[in-house]
């Protein structure tokens, strides 16, 4: 469970340091219907 909450971290800092804001929310809707 860590590492794919240390995977989702790091995807999530590329994915703004790309500045690809949509595709971030898309991840954080994902991982807020996991739970």
């Amino acid at each position: 469970m860590h590492a794919l909450l240390y995977y989702h971290g790091a995807l999530c800092i590329v994915l703004i340091k790309r500045k690809q804001i949509s595709i971030f929310y898309i991840w954080i809707t994902l991982f807020k219907k996991l739970n």
